[in-house]
């Protein structure tokens, strides 16, 4: 079973800023693919990775960056 997780995210305005949230995240142990959504300013990450380190993660990167929630998928 993996887990989908979603982040608010802020500070990704542009493709140079979706490179480097993915980096940050993909920098964590435990993810997989990852997915941002700019409209909604949401990040979507597979995986399971705590979600305390990839808030970690981002905000090292200089984003603005909140848990809000998982779902289990099969």
């Amino acid at each position: 079973m993996s887990k989908v997780s979603e982040f608010e995210l802020h500070g990704a305005c542009c493709a140079n800023g979706i490179i480097r949230a993915k980096k940050a995240v993909k920098g964590v142990a435990g993810t997989g693919r990852v997915t941002i959504d700019l409209t909604r300013n949401v990040a979507r990450v597979e995986g399971e990775a705590a979600p305390e380190s990839i808030v970690e993660a981002l905000q090292d990167a200089n984003f603005t960056a909140a848990y809000l929630g998982s779902t289990d998928t099969r």
